[in-house]
């Protein structure tokens, strides 16, 4: 009897014990349960938190348009091009909730499909967006940017801040049909193509083209025809007869060229010939009284003036051809010509090379 009793017990100790194991598991899974949720949430809520602070609106030019859709002032932001910090301007410099702001991406000039990543103060949540044709002319430092996207018509419009907008000729005055510069397509969008003959497009006079002693960049794509009959085509210039001016050019020879003078002359010249009906990119450069030249985003020369030379002068600057002296007429495509009033460095033009061949 006292040995029933006893198994009677230990069964009632091992019953209770289970008891206790299965009451234990219950109550700290639970727990274990109760905390992973809510830790999930948490990250959830902080997460949704941040996404909705800001949501892209769009972007135009090297504008990228920014709504604050939180609850709190938004005054810094971090902009990443390709991956790369860049710096910006915010209009206004803080944000209030509701606003739409413009973000202003600096000192970027060119056309390209990027990636723009922004990043709230906090760094964890980013906003990627695809952005096509982003063009930068409206930089102050820029003082002409004719993309010869519009197509047709007899004005190329000026994208830059300064409004020197071009208008399509021809020698005898009147623009017409083939009697002018032809819109085709061109390295980027549009572009102009003139016969050598007399077509050019004009750009009245203004204070922002003439260069005076100030560091200077000056651009275009170009695709030049092999035509004998012409002695020098221009691309861009701003000159007569003898007086201070400028032109880019190809040389007689084949070569892409830059003369800048007042009394004294800077020349420098490519090696490379360009006249073979391929598109190039031809960029002139001054830094202080030295001169550079590139070509297809490398150097291609290097020179420097005895002084700074001061080339201004009250003439109309004209692409594909002199219309002063009605000669010099440019046989081939001309596209995306910009002038800005800073030196760009080689490693800028380089960038600006490669993002037209992507």
């Amino acid at each position: 009897m006292k040995a029933i009793s006893a198994i009677i017990v230990i069964i009632l100790v091992l019953m209770i014990v289970v008891a206790l194991a299965a009451l234990s598991y219950t109550f700290f899974s639970g727990i274990f349960t109760s905390t992973t949720t809510t830790t999930e949430e948490s990250i959830e809520k902080t997460t949704t938190s941040l996404l909705a602070q800001m949501k892209i609106e769009g972007a135009s030019n090297n504008n990228i348009y920014v709504r604050n859709t939180g609850q709190t002032d938004i005054s810094d932001l971090s902009v990443y091009i390709d991956d790369e910090l860049v710096e910006v301007t915010m209009v206004p410099p803080t944000i209030g909730p509701g606003e739409v702001g413009t973000v202003n991406i600096e000192e970027f000039v060119g056309k390209r499909e990027v990636d723009v990543k922004i990043t709230t103060s906090q760094g964890s949540v980013t906003f990627t967006e695809k952005l096509e044709e982003m063009t930068f002319c409206d930089n102050p430092d820029v003082v002409l940017c004719l993309t010869f996207d519009e197509g047709s018509g007899t004005v190329a419009y000026d994208s830059s801040p300064s409004g020197n907008d071009g208008e399509l000729k021809n020698y005898t005055g009147s623009c017409g049909g083939t009697a002018c510069p032809v819109w085709v397509s061109g390295k980027y969008g549009h572009a102009l193509e003139f016969d050598g003959i007399g077509d050019y497009v004009e750009v009245q006079h203004h204070e922002s083209l003439n260069l005076s002693t100030d560091d200077f960049t000056m651009m275009a794509w170009f695709k030049a025809e092999n035509d004998a009959s012409i002695e020098q085509p221009d691309i861009i210039g701003k000159w007569y007869g003898t007086n201070p001016g400028y032109y880019f050019w190809v040389d007689n020879q084949g070569n892409l060229g830059i003369d800048f003078f007042n009394g004294n002359s800077t020349s420098i010249y490519s090696l490379e010939q360009v006249n073979d009906t391929t598109w190039h990119h031809g960029v002139v450069t001054r830094n202080g009284i030295t001169f550079r030249l590139y070509l297809n985003g490398e150097i291609a020369g290097e020179t420097s003036s005895v002084t700074t030379i001061n080339a201004d002068n009250t003439f109309t600057l004209h692409i594909g051809g002199d219309n002063l002296d009605n000669d010099y007429y440019f046989h081939g495509f001309i596209d995306e010509v910009i002038i800005l009033n800073r030196s760009l460095t080689a490693a800028e033009i380089a960038e600006i090379y490669n993002s037209y061949n992507l």
